[in-house]
């Protein structure tokens, strides 16, 4: 993951709750997956993280 350090980004962070809510209250299951996919995407870095639990048991 990675942070999101702009400040521009809460007009963005609404629209794109509105968004979800939009897909969510007219029942399209893919939409609303879509949109919440894409909403959290811009945190995405590709790289999987690794609980501590998980690393001390190997």
């Amino acid at each position: 993951m990675k942070a999101d350090r702009r400040f521009d980004f809460i007009s963005n962070n609404i629209q794109q709750h509105s968004d979800i809510l939009e897909a969510a209250l007219a029942a399209d299951e893919a939409l609303t997956r879509k949109r919440i996919h894409d909403h959290l995407a811009r945190h995405l870095t590709g790289q999987t993280a690794t609980l501590a639990s998980e690393s001390d048991a190997e």
